[in-house]
């Protein structure tokens, strides 16, 4: 959904030169070939050229956030799948929300999805 979105953004005028950038965070490296090989498959599909990155987390702990910020600073949009909260944490995970995307610049947060959900 993120791929197809980016995609459909490109085609507006405005949007028309920006890079797209697809960065996908994994905690294996043995997994990085086939993350990269799984990416460029559908950008291809949907005529997003190249520009995937798969970045494998530096340690166990460290957190997504740090990783958008460091990869993602500068972008023109960038573009994040959010999970949906747990029930009863709702005001930690928007304080959470706040945190990641504050440092950005323009955010497009869209709720994770599972494809039987789609159907």
């Amino acid at each position: 959904m993120k791929l197809l979105l980016a995609y459909l953004i490109s085609l507006n005028s405005e949007w028309r030169g920006a890079k797209i950038r697809v960065i996908t965070v994994i905690d294996d490296p043995e997994g990085k070939k086939q993350a990269e090989e799984n990416i460029a498959k559908h950008m291809k599909e949907i005529r997003l050229g190249k520009g995937a990155e798969i970045i494998v987390r530096e340690h166990p702990v460290q957190k997504t956030r740090e990783i958008v910020h460091k990869y993602s600073k500068d972008a023109d949009l960038v573009v994040l799948g959010m999970d949906e909260p747990k029930e009863g944490l709702e005001s930690e995970y928007a304080e959470d929300i706040e945190e990641l995307i504050s440092p950005l610049g323009a955010c497009l947060l869209i709720r994770n999805t599972e494809s039987e959900e789609l159907l």
